[in-house]
């Protein structure tokens, strides 16, 4: 065959080679970093100079003096990691296994919120689909500022006021729901009230 013949091939093939693995990648990078350096480098959350955390990432707080996050399919009481292998949760609505953990979270919730006499919200009892969410619903934190309050010995109109400042609305005003970033929230609680022990 003619050696000439595969010179545009190797061309075409360095060209591509070029655009796809470097100039590509590079331009993206660079526009992130431009516009959006806090996305584009995890959403990182300091405190006191340091990284505590990422607004897209949830923790395991277990301490009455906090709140608490979803659920994780993992136990993070005993599994510290179980926020870094995020676990799928995903089990069917017959599946016995998915009922058994419904009120297992029940029973774990229902000393904490005495003389309330509202429905446990439904982030309360599932855990989200990456178990990774870093959010709640304004009524599940609603739900626990007696328990933080009695913790904190603080009116509880003030751990109201703190959840109310740290709702935030649905993106574009309409799409997803309203939320409570749980690290944000604890972290103004500290902020406030001092690091909770």
């Amino acid at each position: 065959m003619n050696p000439s013949s595969f010179r545009p091939t190797l061309v075409l093939l360095i060209v591509m080679t070029a655009l796809c693995g470097f100039i590509y990648p590079a331009s993206v990078w660079l526009v992130a970093q431009t516009f959006f350096p806090d996305k584009a480098n995890g959403s990182f959350i300091t405190r006191d100079g340091q990284k505590v955390g990422s607004k897209l990432l949830g923790q395991s707080f277990h301490q009455d003096v906090y709140f608490w996050p979803r659920p994780s399919a993992l136990d993070t009481a005993k599994d510290k990691n179980a926020y870094i292998i995020s676990p799928a949760s995903n089990l069917g609505p017959g599946n016995p296994a998915l009922i058994t953990r419904i009120e297992e979270r029940k029973n774990k919730l229902a000393p904490t919120l005495q003389g309330s006499n509202q429905p446990l919200p439904v982030d309360f009892l599932l855990a989200s689909g990456s178990g990774l969410d870093p959010d709640i619903s304004p009524e599940a934190a609603f739900l626990q500022a007696s328990r933080v309050a009695n913790a904190r010995h603080v009116p509880i109109v003030l751990i109201q006021r703190l959840i109310q400042d740290q709702i935030q609305d649905k993106e574009l005003y309409f799409l997803g729901e309203r939320r409570v970033n749980v690290l944000q929230l604890n972290l103004a609680l500290d902020a406030q009230l001092g690091a909770g022990k």
